[in-house]
């Protein structure tokens, strides 16, 4: 399929009505951003639309999924990403290593390193002493950019928050901070196939703005938790335009900011 500046605008027409976690109903405003496009597109409703490809489909759907606060932030935080991702499926070459490379790369500097910051803070506090030092040595490795594949990034995260004790008691407030953590980075390593990756990826970086901002009383929280899930979109679709994805072109559409 040609993607032209008619379909992007309706794409961009659909998601502005807002978007729903989970598949919805053929609706403006009560589908998912990958429903929506099928929807733009004239096509049944449902979550494959036939422009995207499968991997990048995927990720987006769990992208879509993470708990945004309302309708209206989820696809103002996804407007751009769901035209920039147009046109990637066959015949166009989907290069599928490189952009989860470099979304991990994205994950990692931007909310696995501060999370794993929080968690050596929140050890610290209980004077969890050796296990600090575990994951200070982990996390230059994570600030020297000692991350090329799927598998070294899971195993240098898993080393973040690797040996953590059972909590107990008093101690069971900063439970879930190490053992999420570890957890998390975990599956990431048993799954890393792409396929199952551009499922966990997007719940993976839902887990650590958790992390980050779970102490944020929560009137604020809400705001924070939409503003970090729209700035990795945002990422990820500058990582769509370097690849130079047919939607990519018609992003002057939804410019940065709207």
């Amino acid at each position: 399929m040609e993607i032209t500046r008619e379909i992007a605008e309706k794409v961009l027409k659909v998601v502005d009505r807002g978007l729903t976690d989970g598949i919805g109903s053929r609706r403006p405003g009560y589908m998912c951003v990958e429903a929506a496009v099928c929807y733009a597109l004239g096509e049944p409703h449902s979550d494959v639309p036939s422009c995207v490809h499968e991997g990048l489909r995927r990720f987006k759907i769990a992208l879509n999924d993470l708990l945004w606060s309302t309708k209206q932030a989820r696809a103002k935080g996804l407007r751009r990403i769901a035209i920039a991702q147009l046109g990637t499926a066959p015949p166009y070459r989907f290069d599928t290593s490189r952009f989860f490379d470099d979304t991990i790369r994205v994950m990692v500097e931007t909310y696995l390193t501060e999370a794993v910051k929080i968690t050596l803070v929140r050890l610290e506090e209980v004077g969890e002493t050796d296990n600090a030092q575990a994951i200070k040595k982990a996390l230059k490795r994570l600030d020297g950019g000692d991350v090329n594949t799927i598998r070294n990034f899971s195993e240098i995260a898993i080393e973040a928050s690797n040996n953590i004790i059972s909590w107990s008691g008093e101690r069971f407030i900063v439970k879930s901070d190490p053992e999420t953590l570890g957890n998390t980075c975990d599956e990431l390593l048993d799954n890393w196939d792409c396929g199952v990756i551009a499922d966990i990826l997007p719940i993976s970086v839902g887990t650590f703005v958790d992390i980050i901002y779970r102490k944020q009383p929560f009137h604020l929280r809400k705001p924070l938790v939409d503003a970090a899930f729209a700035t990795f979109a945002e990422r990820v679709v500058q990582i769509l335009i370097a690849m130079k994805t047919p939607g990519s072109a018609f992003l002057d559409l939804a410019p940065l900011g709207e």
